[in-house]
C-alpha cells in the first residue's frame, strides 16, 4: 500500500485542527498485508487532532474485507469524536464492491474529491 496525505485548511479564518480535512489518496492495494501500516497512520492523524478524512480511491486497484473493515472502523472512531469520513473517486470495480455491501448507506461516497471536500466542510 502506498498513500499520499494532504492536510487541507478549509477556510482562512480557522486555526482549529479539528476543522482541517485530511485527504488520503490510496494506491495499489488495501488489504490484510497493509493493515498495520494503515492503522498506524490513521491513529497518528486522529491522535494529532484530525477529525475529517477524505479517502480518495482513484488509484486503489484492490481492496479486501480487511481493508474495508479498516475504513469502517476509522469512520466509527472519527464519528465518536464528532468528525466525519467520505470516500471519493472510486474505480468502477471498487464501487461495485462498496455498493454490493451497501457501504454508501454508512459512508458518503462522491464521484469527485471536490464534492467530498464540500460535504466535509459543512458536516
Amino acid at each position: 500500500m502506498k498513500l499520499d496525505i494532504e492536510i487541507i485548511k478549509p477556510d482562512a479564518g480557522t486555526s482549529d485542527l479539528n476543522n482541517y480535512i485530511c485527504k488520503i489518496c490510496l494506491f495499489n492495494e488495501l488489504d490484510r498485508k497493509s493493515d498495520n501500516d494503515f492503522e498506524f497512520i490513521i491513529t497518528a492523524l486522529i491522535n494529532g487532532g484530525i477529525r475529517k478524512i477524505l479517502f480518495d480511491l482513484e488509484n486503489l486497484r484492490y481492496v479486501d474485507s480487511s481493508g474495508i473493515g479498516k475504513i469502517i472502523s476509522t469512520t466509527k472512531l472519527i464519528r465518536k469524536l464528532n468528525g466525519n469520513v467520505t470516500i471519493t473517486r472510486c474505480s468502477t470495480q471498487i464501487m461495485e464492491i462498496l455498493v454490493l455491501i451497501k457501504l454508501e448507506n454508512f459512508i458518503k461516497i462522491f464521484p469527485s474529491a471536490e464534492e467530498g471536500m464540500n460535504f466535509l466542510k459543512f458536516n
